[in-house]
């Protein structure tokens, strides 16, 4: 039932209405029935006879009433319009009240009632103003991303948790947290809920921020599956499988049964993160190379063994959307000195040359992935070497280099060595090449420096050997 402030405006409205009518049939009728000589007649009878008063005034309440009666019974339909039980206003248009319903939804209990009722030309665009005003028109409130609203929820508290749920998601796990931020502007506003704004939940909010709108494709990981089996299966590369599943803190661990996002997203919003850790790190060591004439050229023997060393570091790292975009080192401490590794190498004649023994490619020996493994079309046609970036990678024979550069098949900064007999090592995903085409090298000389260019999650060495142009096992030539 509407209260009774809103049936007192109501009334007077409809009070207001009818008097202006009646004043304006009032004045016709007057000019119809020329009421000024109606009025000097009357004013002669007046100078005695009361009587004659009443008598004149009786007919003219008559015809007002008969006005207003008849104002009632002409004017067009109008609708007052309730919303849960509280007036909001008045409208000439049906479906104005129809089109309220559907913005409001059902959980909005809308009441119509109609009335005779002259109303002005603007009734209908005054209706929609009154209810911005209204208390009985629910709020939402929208996230605005740059001044544009992107995603709308019942309350402030949702708004807010859905913001926060974002920057938690990318939010650094251990050590110092120092800043979490959106680089747009973020901010929430109320808004009326009749605009016709999707309300979403915390959750939803939280997943439209940070993904766009975009439907997502996902994939199982099966056994033997790498990030760069999935990409290449489906098309896209490694670092675009990588920036559609920030969730993953190390790409190499993945296992049977995760199930990742295939296409990359587009997010409204990016989160940076600055935070400060401390780590322990290790020094790669170096190679000293000692020349000996006496030995031929290719040969090299190790008369000291090399040792990386340890130090501590205090280091702040940059992040956007969880993943780390530059690193600062602010302080370290060097725990363990790093011993380098003494090599001979013969300097006699037979530059090129390739001896009956092989050596390992790089300092570090753990396989990350062997020769033969499978990887959904096809099998692994080398090794892959775990090693820390920068790391020295050796040639494992003497011989000649025949390609050295940029290899656009996946390898990455790539070195090709030429040993004869149809033997041909590859090397890939240095982050350095330090051998040029046509030059000879010798077994153990440093030819790069160990990346992950190319097709690659992680810093390591693939090593591959071609033997009469087919791939072979690399491990008995290492």
């Amino acid at each position: 039932m509407p209260g009774k402030e809103e049936r007192s405006a109501t009334w007077r409205h409809f009070v207001e209405s009818c008097r202006n009518y009646v004043q304006e049939e009032w004045i016709g009728l007057r000019s119809r029935l020329r009421f000024r000589s109606v009025v000097g007649e009357f004013r002669r009878q007046l100078s005695g006879r009361t009587v004659v008063v009443l008598s004149a005034v009786v007919p003219v309440a008559a015809v007002g009433a008969a006005v207003v009666q008849s104002h009632i019974n002409r004017a067009p339909f109008a609708y007052m319009v309730y919303v849960n039980g509280i007036y909001v206003g008045v409208t000439p248009d049906i479906h104005s009240v129809d089109r309220l319903r559907n913005r409001l939804g059902p959980e909005a209990q809308v009441d119509v009632r109609s009335v005779h009722m002259a109303l002005p030309a603007s009734a209908a665009e005054q209706f929609w103003r009154s209810l911005a005003a209204s208390p009985a028109v629910p709020k939402v409130y929208a996230v605005y991303v740059n001044g544009k609203p992107v995603v709308a929820v019942a309350t402030e508290e949702d708004a807010r948790a859905a913001i926060e749920r974002v920057k938690a998601l990318y939010t650094p796990p251990g050590g110092h947290v120092d800043q979490v931020a959106f680089r747009e502007k973020v901010d929430f506003n109320p808004v009326d809920r009749w605009n016709g704004a999707t309300v979403r939940t915390v959750d939803e909010a939280a997943r439209i921020l940070q993904q766009g709108t975009n439907v997502q494709k996902h994939y199982l990981v099966s056994r033997g599956d790498t990030l760069w089996t999935i990409a290449a299966a489906h098309n896209i590369t490694v670092d675009q499988l990588q920036a559609a599943n920030p969730q993953l803190a190390n790409p190499d661990e993945i296992q049977e049964g995760d199930t990742l996002n295939l296409n990359a997203v587009q997010p409204y919003v990016h989160v940076e993160a600055v935070q400060t850790i401390t780590r322990e790190v290790a020094i790669p060591y170096d190679v000293q190379y000692r020349d000996d004439s006496s030995m031929p050229t290719g040969q090299s023997k190790v008369i000291r063994d090399g040792a990386e060393g340890r130090k501590q570091q205090t280091v702040r790292i940059y992040y956007e959307n969880g993943r780390p975009v530059r690193e600062e080192v602010l302080s370290e401490q060097v725990h363990q000195d790093k011993v380098d590794q003494i090599v001979v190498r013969g300097t006699g004649p037979a530059a090129g040359y390739a001896g009956p023994n092989w050596v390992w490619p790089t300092t570090a020996h753990l396989i990350s992935s062997p020769y033969g493994e499978w990887r959904g079309s096809e099998s692994h046609p080398g090794v892959d070497i775990a090693a820390p970036y920068g790391a020295p990678i050796y040639a494992s024979n003497g011989g000649r280099v025949i390609f050295a550069g940029w290899d656009s098949g996946g390898y990455g900064n790539c070195v090709r060595i030429d040993h004869g007999n149809g033997v041909v090592t590859i090397y890939g995903h240095m982050s350095q090449v330090l051998v040029s085409p046509g030059q000879a090298v010798a077994q153990g000389q440093v030819i790069g420096r160990v990346g992950a260019t190319g097709e690659a999650t992680g810093p390591h060495l693939h090593y591959e050997v071609h033997v009469g142009g087919h791939v072979v096992d690399p491990m008995p030539y290492s």
